[in-house]
């Protein structure tokens, strides 16, 4: 047959219904789909289980050497490819006071200048102190205002939260003052993401002197342990219960094809009784099978891109493992008809007939 003669027999058996291609595409177009959601659902969750362990600072690790921290050394870690942020800590005696809330003084830590980083809230990069939520709430003052302190006049460079979800606390009602770098601090802080496996060494490197003659070394600690002590998203996305749902997808996909051809068994052989031949067979049906598992792909793909779209920065990676159930699909459908045709033998025709 010509290949103006395959594309005529494929477009009269889908025009007339013989090849069922709206229950067929309709059929695959909702495994698919669903599919794409039962697993898109499982990845969402390991997406948000990620967002939660950064949200709750689990994600920040600090090295408690009091007065033995290196300040531009911690600083330095910045630097690093993967690490977000990073910046020493050291306590004072010394407290901020507000004229109007005698009261209610607010202990006073000094900070190198990218530590405020570290915290979550609004930063203006001019001088001044960074206070807790809960201060500026108890002074009701935002960014860039200005308050009275028996101290003095201070400025509000900023704010951050620290909320009681689990962190170390000591920093939910605090003044953080800015200081150059180049002293010795308590701690360094330093938050990563992903996580560094030689973060802890890095840590234990902006420790400056042997220890204190009582052997207390450098404690290394997580800043929020509640959520555990890592989170490997690669790996969770990797052996998430779902991983294997495209093959399945494929498998359903390819009986779809087969059971389409199976059911019209006598028309195949019958073509193959009057000397079609088995090449132009499958050509035609595979021609067939494109009208319904093209429409299901197509489907499947635009939720695919859809729901990749809803997950942001993670774009690529959610697209990439949504978009393998349309492709597997199609795959599957073609295999399907493929294996369908070539079942199909002019011998059996008599046989079909006594079956039906």
């Amino acid at each position: 047959m010509t290949v103006r003669a395959l594309f005529y027999e494929a477009y009269r058996n889908v025009g007339t219904g013989t090849t069922r291609t709206v229950l067929l595409a309709m059929l695959l177009g909702s495994v698919v789909v669903a599919a794409i959601f039962v697993d898109g659902l499982t990845i969402r969750q390991i997406i948000a289980e990620a967002d939660r362990f950064q949200r709750s600072a689990a994600s920040v690790l600090t090295v408690d050497a009091p007065g033995r921290i290196d300040g531009a050394r911690c600083e330095a870690l910045g630097r690093i490819p993967g690490v977000r942020a990073s910046g020493a800590v050291r306590a004072t005696d010394d407290k901020l006071t507000s004229v109007v809330l005698p009261d209610a003084p607010i202990p006073v830590s000094e900070v190198t200048p990218h530590f405020p980083r570290l915290l979550t809230g609004d930063l203006d990069p001019g001088e001044g102190v960074v206070l807790s939520d809960e201060a500026a709430d108890l002074l009701h003052l935002g960014t860039g205002a200005s308050f009275d302190a028996v101290e003095g006049t201070a400025r509000i460079a900023g704010h951050y939260a620290y909320p009681d979800d689990g962190r170390r606390p000591g920093f939910g009602y605090r003044a953080l003052i800015v200081t150059a770098a180049n002293t010795l601090f308590d701690e360094c802080w330093v938050d990563a993401w992903p996580q560094i496996p030689n973060l802890r060494s890095l840590l234990f490197s902006t420790v400056s002197g042997d220890g204190s003659a009582d052997g207390d070394g450098p404690e290394l600690a997580q800043l929020n342990s509640s959520l555990g002590v890592s989170f490997d998203g690669h790996a969770r996305f990797e052996a998430r219960i779902t991983r294997h749902l495209p093959l399945l997808v494929g498998i359903v996909s390819c009986a779809v094809g087969l059971g389409a051809l199976r059911l019209r068994r006598i028309q195949l052989a019958s073509s193959l009784h009057c000397r079609m031949c088995k090449r132009d067979l499958i050509a035609v049906q595979l021609l067939e099978a494109a009208s319904w598992i093209v429409p299901a792909a197509c489907v499947g793909a635009c939720v695919a891109l859809i729901l990749a779209a809803a997950e942001g920065r993670d774009f690529a990676a959610v697209a990439a493992a949504e978009l393998r159930f349309p492709v597997t699909a199609a795959l599957g459908g073609l295999a399907g008809t493929v294996l369908g045709a070539a079942m199909s033998r002019e011998r059996d025709l008599f046989r079909y007939f006594k079956d039906r």
